[in-house]
């Protein structure tokens, strides 16, 4: 029978920069050990029942133990300033949630945009302009323009939500 040899590197550090590049790799982190459950969800382990067997006692304090290094592996995973502000959520999901709120934004810090285009040299030239639309929504208008086009065409992007 052949083994496999398998070793994970250290989770990803957060330092406040790439948070959703970091949350990707953490959240890939996390699901590598099997804990990424005990941060989406918060859930306990189901109460064991009356007289339980040893391996049910074992099963049950395997995942009672998963909130706490889910736990362990975001606190492991950010650089002492960002600590700061996770160290006192009672568990996973309220230390992920702090981060993405933060980090990631709300429903209103999502609505703006940032665009980044990597162009050849004499590529197209991008502009993004954000302007009021009279329903209150904010529309992105993003103006793609190259020395091809005699006139620069506009695309629109309605932010929903």
């Amino acid at each position: 029978m052949a083994s496999t040899n398998f070793s994970l590197s250290s989770p990803p550090i957060f330092s406040g920069e790439n948070y959703q590049i970091w949350a990707i790799k953490m959240k890939s982190y996390l699901q590598a050990f099997d804990l990424w459950d005990s941060v989406e969800n918060n859930t306990d382990p189901t109460p064991l029942l009356e007289n339980p067997t040893l391996a049910q006692i074992k099963i049950h304090n395997e995942e009672r133990a998963k909130k706490y290094k889910a736990k362990t592996c975001i606190e492991s995973s950010v650089s002492e300033t960002i600590f700061i502000k996770i160290m006192a959520c009672e568990n996973a999901k309220e230390a992920w949630d702090l981060l993405k709120e933060e980090y990631e934004g709300n429903d209103q810090t999502r609505r703006h945009i940032k665009i980044s285009c990597v162009v050849p040299p004499k590529g197209p030239k991008i502009r993004a302009t954000s302007t009021p639309t009279a329903t209150g929504n904010e529309a992105d208008n993003i103006v793609v323009a190259s020395s091809a086009a005699p006139q620069p065409e506009t695309m629109k992007l309605m932010m929903m939500g």
